[in-house]
């Protein structure tokens, strides 16, 4: 029997999710309750915010020096389709 295939969130969507959970964390320390909206409704709200805040710790940088030559393959082989 094999275990089923998942596909893993990015680290992006990893990230949000943590700071989601900071978030609970702090309305829940702050007004004793728990936020009445999803982690979808925070992230449509926070969107531009999170993405900033993303790229001004980091991790933007570090994913595209990292996956470098990944993504130049797949810009060349998006060329060569005619996608881009």
């Amino acid at each position: 029997m094999s275990l089923p295939q998942f596909k893993m969130p990015s680290h992006f969507r990893a990230w949000v999710q943590e700071k989601w959970f900071e978030h609970k964390d702090e309305i829940l320390s702050w007004e004793h309750r728990e936020p009445n909206y999803t982690m979808e409704d925070y992230i449509k709200k926070n969107k531009w915010l999170l993405r900033k805040m993303y790229r001004d710790e980091g991790y933007l940088e570090q994913f595209l020096e990292e996956n470098h030559k990944k993504l130049q393959k797949e810009v060349k082989r998006g060329l060569k389709k005619g996608n881009l």
